[in-house]
């Protein structure tokens, strides 16, 4: 089942670019040593099963990853989706509330994929 976001919720892709102030604010984020520690959903936990996710990290580092989409509700940052490396083929991508430290999904992308090359980026708004 394809994700269906929420009537408040915009989405952005790294493609489409980003609203200044959510720019602003990954910006100060990844100019100091941001570790967040992360704390994972059921949803989350199903999906490590699913792709055998066997170490998902216990902290990310807003500096060190690659943030690809976000999404803003009332104009406030929401959620942020981010690659970061899992093994020698794979990164794991992790959803991320952006108000706490909750991880709504996880899953597997092999290193080399061009899944960013090929979205419909017609789900997505412009800043």
């Amino acid at each position: 089942m394809a994700y269906v976001a929420t009537s408040e919720e915009v989405r952005y892709h790294i493609r489409t670019g980003f609203p200044q102030h959510v720019v602003d604010l990954l910006v100060k984020a990844a100019a100091v040593p941001y570790v967040m520690s992360l704390e994972y959903t059921l949803h989350a936990r199903e999906n490590m099963q699913v792709y055998g996710i066997t170490h998902a990290p216990k902290h990310i580092n807003w500096g060190k990853c690659y943030i690809f989409e976000v999404a803003v509700v009332r104009g406030k940052l929401d959620k942020v989706v981010a690659r970061v490396r899992y093994n020698e083929t794979e990164d794991i991508i992790i959803a991320v509330n952006a108000a706490n430290h909750r991880v709504r999904s996880v899953w597997l992308r092999p290193i080399n994929d061009t899944r960013n090359d090929t979205v419909d980026l017609t789900a997505y708004s412009l800043p």
